[in-house]
């Protein structure tokens, strides 16, 4: 009977840890925000988001789409909190061609590690 009652155990055992979540790396956290250019919302570009070594941040960088002057970071691929160095881009979906409504923007910011918001203003030179 203790046999097959270890052998039971084992294979409970097994089977959870089996089914146990898969880690992808750290902690990752939504971020979402506007972005404005001139006093208006960019209506479209792309976010990106690297940690700042230099400031002993590490792990995964996140990239979030502009559109409507709103960006959010895409599910499960957020920010894992820290210092980041930014790169605000914009883009023209009608013309490819075009030139940017701006040059691409570079920026440092600290964020929580938890999900947050946080708005960028580009400045106009």
């Amino acid at each position: 009977m203790s046999r097959i009652f270890a052998l039971l155990l084992l294979c409970g055992t097994l089977l959870s840890a089996g089914c146990s979540p898969k880690s992808d790396g750290p902690q990752r956290y939504s971020l979402s925000g506007v972005v404005t250019y001139n006093g208006q919302p960019v209506e479209y570009g792309q976010v990106m988001l690297s940690p700042d070594r230099d400031k002993g941040n590490s792990g995964p960088a996140s990239v979030a789409r502009i559109q409507n002057g709103e960006y959010e970071t895409f599910p499960g691929k957020g920010v894992v909190g820290g210092a980041f160095k930014v790169t605000i881009t914009s883009d023209n979906p009608q013309n490819e061609y075009s030139d940017p409504i701006f040059p691409p923007y570079k920026t440092t910011v600290e964020l929580p590690h938890e999900a947050t918001t946080h708005d960028f203003v580009v400045p106009v030179k």
